[in-house]
């Protein structure tokens, strides 16, 4: 061998030496080349397998050549020196490299951040609808959309010294299955997060991404396992990609992440660092060519490797480039390929799978590419459990496999660095194996509606941009919640003058309908505002009780039958003694919500109509001698509480009616045939003894026009499992129709002090009042829909919650549904039914009914009125700091509740006066005139 390499140039020079040390080295040459070629014709090693033949040849190459070359040995010699330290110097380099790779994990992983990228679910029907007919049909198209978010990463691409020694810009794509919700995960450093998530939400524009705070996937005493997945050939060659699929490759990924329990993890992870420049794709296209040149391309690919065969070739090689050409080649004809490029001679005939495999070569070279090391990990109580999720999951890449080109296959590595890999997403150290952006698509992409795993965690709604115009924080601001759209995340303020054209709040129950409202009112009151809140079960105003900003207890007004030992007086008949007119106001509101708990359409009729409130009337005329619900029922039936009342009524068409009609008409309308009427209306009321000692007072201990020109804080916990429904229901319609009263009342242009004076004031001096009603459905009667338009101008503004848009139809009537509709600009639906969120689909477009009917849990889709300009449809997280740090603090939660008890007490012993004291003055009233 070494006398074919060096000995065959007759020609050359050769330099002078001892005849001896040519003997010598003559036969030293001849017995190692016999020793070779006897070693050869025995078959014991192949041409070039022996090592030490190999060696005694080479050197005696060398020491020929140097012979030979005369002063160019001193060169040789100064070579192979500059080798050795090249290669010392290098093997030193990558050695701090690897240095720099192992200290630097830790570092490069706090740099990180996770993004969970969630997407709604649409039917094939939806996004025909949306996309026209032929989207369903292109559904390759559909899935090669996400590979754009990866030619964005390539960008990042960088082949400097730093980028070398140091390492280029990673990427993390994870698929997870977390307490069994399938999840995607996109993990980036903080220097390019931005950039990611407005490229993804520009891909998808219906994405909701989420930055993650915690992203461990294994318990603490979990029991973990990992395996590492690597191409089976080399990376030129690809696997079977979505294009060359008959089904959703995602769709049998994520069905082998499925099935964990709650204490299980899975996890598909795939570390990318993009690659810079083409020469990966230059590889690609040379084994192309070849193959097209018609040299085998199980030779050009598979090519047998022998470490000493390529090493003496390379010196050989070196040496040759050192001696110069050799001029009997060089006379020598050349020969010519068989073929060129250019079809030179005769064009090779190419098998079908030279040129599939050619195409395929091509095909992988024409995109990006990256380094990839793609990891595969389970966790659970048991390392049996682990492994078998493991390996559960590593047969669904035999979708890729895409013989004879490409597969995956499992490789060696030590366990425990292969989970700290996967901990800290690194990447390998020096990367070998590349695959483009089709390939990193076909395993990794968002799930669109091809994907049928039951188990993914897909986003409940759409979000859609937030508005531009929100209002920014201010002394005269609300905070409504936060909202986050498209990798955008904003504070949700409203103006106070905006929310006076009223807030409609809807949603099931568990909805967070309730703690947003309550949050609101604390709000409201810390700004010093007037509030009343009307609860008909008692659990937020007792949160507002216990979160009640010290500095205005002395403004709350607690309203309650719940408190019994003193009861708080709520007289139905009171009225402003100085505006008569209020009388007629009261017994309409009072008629109207008789209508409303009886139907007296059905019930009553026009006599009852006409002796109800002639009966009320005569009532209210003599305050002194009872002017309650209590007294209704005895100025029907006792003759003489009734002659005393007329005597005492200034109203002469009251007495006209007493006098002259009830007592002399006969038959059905007789006053005997009509007391029955009346007073089953009044019976549930008067005899409840929890509502008989609050009605039956004189005085009550709210009036709503003091109250919102003094900016009081009326808080009213109905309890209607105590009291009853109809009793409750009553007393909250009751307090609504005086708010209304008294919010329209305020046309007067007057301003009321705590003691009963009054001033006149501006239109912009009136102190805002807002009333919220949780349940309004219960507490809403035919004064609504005009109340509505006008307390408005008198700056009041209602929130009405309630669960379901039919509660606010009677009897097949929709005019409270409309006017609630039409006059509350702000809307904020929870989630609700199907047929409500239909209902409200024209509204919100471009939300559907499925994106109104279910948003994110703690969320909602909110119209908002912001500075005056009625904002697009988008939604809010009910996001409230203050609130989730009472929730978790118990010490917080203790002193809460001593402050509610202490309120209480203090609003008892304020307003209320003892049970017995009532029930004597009640029963005694009408004794002291007779």
């Amino acid at each position: 061998m070494a006398g074919d390499l060096y000995n065959n140039n007759s020609n050359a020079s050769k330099p002078v030496i001892s005849d001896t040390s040519s003997k010598n080295n003559q036969n030293g040459v001849n017995s190692r080349s016999t020793e070779t070629q006897n070693t050869a014709g025995n078959n014991l090693l192949p041409s070039y397998g022996n090592p030490a033949a190999d060696t005694g040849q080479f050197f005696d190459g060398i020491n020929s050549g140097l012979g030979s070359f005369g002063p160019s040995g001193l060169i040789i010699n100064l070579l192979l020196v500059g080798i050795g330290l090249s290669a010392f110097v290098a093997v030193a380099i990558r050695v701090y490299r690897y240095f720099i790779y192992r200290t630097t994990k830790v570092d490069k992983w706090r740099d990180r951040i996770v993004l969970e990228i969630q997407v709604p679910r649409e039917t094939s029907e939806q996004v025909q609808k949306s996309h026209g007919n032929t989207a369903t049909k292109d559904a390759k198209e559909s899935l090669a959309i996400c590979e754009q978010i990866f030619l964005v990463m390539a960008e990042y691409a960088k082949k400097d010294w730093k980028s070398w020694l140091f390492g280029s810009e990673t990427f993390s794509l994870e698929i997870v299955n977390v307490k069994q919700e399938i999840r995607f995960w996109v993990v980036c450093s903080k220097k390019t997060v931005d950039v990611l998530e407005r490229q993804i939400v520009a891909i998808y524009s219906s994405a909701h991404i989420t930055r993650l705070d915690k992203t461990s996937l294994f318990a603490p005493n979990s029991q973990v396992y990992a395996e590492e997945l690597t191409l089976s050939t080399r990376f030129e060659l690809p696997f079977r990609t979505y294009k060359n699929l008959d089904v959703e490759p995602l769709n049998v990924l994520t069905n082998a992440l499925s099935g964990l329990t709650l204490e299980e993890t899975g996890a598909i992870q795939m570390v990318l660092t993009p690659v810079k420049g083409g020469s990966w794709q230059k590889k690609a296209q040379l084994l192309a060519l070849k193959i097209q040149q018609g040299q085998n391309p199980k030779d050009i690919l598979y090519p047998e490797f022998n470490f000493w065969k390529e090493f003496f070739k390379f010196f050989g090689s070196v040496i040759s480039v050192l001696k110069g050409p050799d001029k009997d080649d060089e006379k020598k004809p050349k020969k010519e390929r068989d073929i060129d490029l250019s079809g030179k001679k005769s064009q090779i005939s190419l098998t079908p799978q030279q040129q599939e495999m050619i195409k395929k070569l091509e095909e992988k070279a024409s995109k990006p590419g990256y380094y990839f090391t793609l990891r595969i990990a389970g966790s659970a109580p048991t390392q049996e459990q682990a492994k078998k999720i493991v390996n559960n999951i590593i047969p669904s890449f035999q979708i890729f496999d895409f013989r004879p080109f490409n597969s995956f296959k499992k490789t060696k590595t030590n366990t425990k660095q292969l989970i700290y890999n996967f901990i800290t997403r690194s990447q390998n150290f020096d990367p070998a194996n590349i695959i483009n952006t089709e390939e990193i698509n076909s395993i990794w992409h968002l799930p669109s509606w091809q994907v049928e795993t039951a188990s993914i965690k897909w986003l409940a709604g759409r979000r859609p941009p937030i508005p531009l115009n929100v209002p920014l924080k201010a002394d005269n601001t609300l905070y409504v919640g936060r909202a986050s759209s498209r990798g955008v995340t904003k504070d949700i303020y409203m103006s106070t003058e905006d929310r006076f054209r009223h807030i409609y709040s809807l949603g099931g129950s568990g909805s967070g309908k309730s703690v947003t409202m309550g949050e609101i009112v604390l709000q409201d009151i810390a700004m010093g505002h007037g509030v009343c809140v009307v609860d008909p079960h008692g659990e937020t105003v007792d949160d507002i009780l216990r979160r009640m900003p010290p500095e205005r207890i002395k403004d709350v007004i607690y309203f309650s039958p719940a408190i019994t030992d003193r009861p708080l007086a709520l007289n139905m008949l009171e009225f402003d003694p100085r505006k008569p007119e209020q009388k007629t106001l009261l017994i309409n509101t009072l008629f109207s919500i008789w209508d409303k708990l009886y139907d007296l359409k059905k019930t009553g009729g026009p006599m009852f109509e006409n002796y109800m409130k002639n009966a009320m009337r005569l009532v209210m005329g003599h305050k002194e001698s009872g002017a309650t619900l209590m007294e209704i029922s005895k100025v029907l039936t006792d003759d003489d509480f009734r002659a005393f009342k007329l005597a005492m009524c200034n109203e002469p068409e009251v007495v006209d009616f007493w006098e002259k009609e009830a007592t002399k008409a006969g038959g059905d309308a007789s006053l005997e045939n009509m007391v029955p009427y009346i007073t089953s209306k009044l019976s549930p009321f008067v005899n409840n003894d929890f509502i008989r000692p609050m009605i039956g007072q004189n005085s009550s201990v709210i009036n709503f026009r003091e109250a919102m020109d003094n900016n009081k804080i009326v808080l009213v916990s109905l309890s209607k499992g105590l009291i009853g429904e109809e009793s409750a229901y009553l007393i909250g319609m009751v307090l609504v129709g005086g708010l209304l009263g008294a919010g329209m009342g305020r046309a007067d242009g007057l301003v009321y002090s705590e003691d009963g004076s009054s001033k006149v004031a501006l239109p912009s001096e009136r102190p805002p009042f807002f009333v919220y009603i949780d349940e309004m459905q219960n507490f809403l009667f035919d004064a609504i829909p005009k109340g509505l338009e006008e307390v408005r101008k008198y700056k009041v503004g209602f929130y009405l919650a309630h669960q379901y848009i039919k509660q606010v139809v009677v009897d097949g009537s929709e005019k409270i549904k409309d006017s609630i509709m039409a006059n509350c600009a702000t809307k904020f639906i929870f989630r609700c039914g199907a047929d409500d969120a239909k209902y409200l689909e024209a509204e919100f477009y471009p939300l559907n009914a499925q994106d109104i009917a279910s948003p994110e849990s703690r969320t909602f889709n909110a119209i908002c009125l912001l500075n005056d300009h009625k904002s697009a449809p988008f939604n809010i997280a009910a996001y409230y700091p203050e609130y989730m740090r009472v929730a978790k603090d118990p010490e917080l939660k203790k002193a809460g509740e001593k402050q509610r008890q202490e309120i209480i007490e203090m609003i008892k012993q304020k307003y209320g006066r003892p049970k017995e004291v009532i029930e004597k003055e009640i029963r005694d009233r009408a004794k002291i005139f007779f």
